[in-house]
């Protein structure tokens, strides 16, 4: 069985904590997990934000893409989101709450996953889906 890839990023806010404890149970599920460096960056701008979604979505290379922001940024990177890419694409995008914007763009042209990781406990459903 392939072992499942998922990816982690911002299209909005960027995080105030690490997200070392998330990831440490992931890998521990024996999950890929890849970290976008923008996590963290405060200066990062929506195009940047958009510009990884774009690059993951076009390695096509992840089961899931979760955004584990929240906030009241998301909708700024909707005009920068490559939405052939996502159309083109396998990887399955999740987000929560901020990223309902994004969700209602990229629904119709393809599934997404309305689920909020960073504060969910539910590891043993989530590995089931993957």
């Amino acid at each position: 069985m392939k072992k499942p890839k998922i990816g982690l990023l911002n299209l909005s806010d960027p995080l105030s904590r690490a997200l070392t404890a998330l990831v440490e149970q992931l890998e521990s599920q024996d999950v890929e997990v890849a970290l976008s460096p923008l996590l963290h960056d405060r200066q990062a701008t929506p195009e940047q934000k958009a510009e990884q979604f774009n690059t993951w979505m076009k390695e096509d290379t992840f089961d899931i893409v979760f955004d584990v922001s929240g906030g009241d940024l998301s909708n700024t990177t909707i005009p920068y989101l490559d939405l052939d890419a996502y159309k083109n694409s396998k990887t399955i995008f999740a987000g929560y709450s901020d990223l309902t914007p994004v969700l209602n763009v990229l629904a119709p042209i393809r599934k997404t996953l309305l689920y909020q990781i960073r504060n969910n406990g539910r590891f043993d459903e989530l590995i089931d889906f993957l």
